[in-house]
């Protein structure tokens, strides 16, 4: 395999990686623990799960921003 290419799907799959393990695990918690919904107010943990949210993907951004900032040159 071309070391070009075989650069390129190392990049895409640590994207991937990073998306989908991001998604899990903030669904995991926010829906199949309660802290994504209200019941009747906005407690702490509802704060501290949106934080981390936020936080969260702010990391996964500038992870994937630096995984794709250097180009790959692909040779004729």
């Amino acid at each position: 395999m071309e070391p070009e290419l075989k650069e390129y799907l190392r990049r895409l799959l640590f994207t991937i990686s990073i998306v989908c393990t991001w998604f899990i695990t903030n669904t995991a918690v926010g829906i199949k623990m309660g802290y994504a919904f209200w019941s009747e107010k906005f407690t702490m943990q509802n704060a501290l799960f949106y934080l981390w949210l936020l936080f969260s993907i702010i990391i996964a951004f500038i992870l994937i921003k630096k995984i794709w900032q250097k180009s790959i040159r692909f040779n004729n």
